[in-house]
């Protein structure tokens, strides 16, 4: 709908909507942390499924086990029950 639309639009109206709309970030300025600590339980385990079909740990994904001296080990090998 925008793009058959936008063509109507003068220059300065589209201009003036995406400042209204659109901010400038800084990626360096944006804190993740929340956004890693939300997402790092579903991935490990995915990545625990993932290491049990290939048979290999992914001690390179620093991000998923960081703060974890356990790198690369599944729920399984550290022995915590992962059924649910």
């Amino acid at each position: 709908a925008w793009a058959r639309m936008r063509r109507f639009l003068p220059p300065a109206v589209r201009w003036l909507g995406r400042r209204l709309t659109e901010s400038r970030i800084v990626p360096a300025a944006v804190d993740v942390a929340p956004a890693i600590a939300f997402v790092r339980p579903i991935l490990r385990e995915y990545t625990e499924q993932l290491t049990r079909m290939l048979g290999r740990t992914f001690p390179e994904w620093s991000t998923l086990y960081a703060g974890d001296d356990t790198s690369g080990t599944t729920a399984a090998d550290r022995g915590r029950d992962t059924s649910g």
